[in-house]
C-alpha cells in the first residue's frame, strides 16, 4: 500500500504526538481510558488547525491533518457525525474548489470594437495576442498563492 503525504505531515504528525505525549505525563487516564482516541482526535485537529493557520500545511492522503483530525472524532460520536462529517466535507471542498477557479472574463464591446477595426489577419493576429497576454497577467495577478 502506498501512502500518498507532502513532506510537511512529517513534522506535524511529530508535534501531534509530542503534545499526545505531553499530555498523557500530565493526564494518564485520559489518554489511556475510554475517551482516549478521542483526546487524539482532538489533539490532532487543533495542532492540524493551528499549522494550517500559519501555513504549515500537512496533507496525508490529500486530506488536511486537521480534517483527519475532525474524522476521527466524528469516528467517536458514531455513525449520525459520520455522515454529517461527510457532508460537510463534500460541502467544503465544494468552496475549496469553487474559490480556486478563475472565472472566465466576458468580452467587452471595446475588445469587440477593436478586433473589427483590424485592417488585415496578421493586425488581428497580434490585437489577439496583445488581449489574451494582457487576460493572463491580470488572471496571475488576481491568482491566490498555493502551497506546494
Amino acid at each position: 500500500m502506498i501512502v500518498i503525504y507532502n513532506w510537511r505531515v512529517i513534522p506535524v504528525g511529530l508535534a501531534i504526538v509530542a503534545v499526545a505525549l505531553g499530555l498523557e505525563q500530565l493526564a494518564p487516564s485520559l489518554m489511556r481510558g475510554p475517551h482516549g482516541i478521542l483526546a487524539v482526535g482532538v489533539i490532532t485537529t487543533v495542532v492540524g488547525g493551528i499549522t494550517e493557520a500559519c501555513g504549515f500545511s500537512g496533507r496525508l492522503f490529500f486530506l488536511p491533518v486537521w480534517l483527519i483530525g475532525l474524522g476521527i472524532v466524528c469516528f467517536q460520536f458514531h455513525w449520525i457525525t459520520l455522515i454529517i462529517f461527510a457532508i460537510l466535507t463534500g460541502i467544503i471542498f465544494y468552496f475549496i474548489n469553487r474559490a480556486g477557479k478563475v472565472e472566465a472574463i466576458e468580452p467587452s464591446e471595446k475588445t469587440e470594437a477593436d478586433l473589427s477595426s483590424a485592417s488585415s489577419v496578421a493586425d488581428l493576429r497580434s490585437k489577439i495576442r496583445e488581449k489574451l497576454e494582457k487576460r493572463t497577467q491580470a488572471e496571475e495577478l488576481t491568482r491566490t498563492p498555493t502551497s506546494k
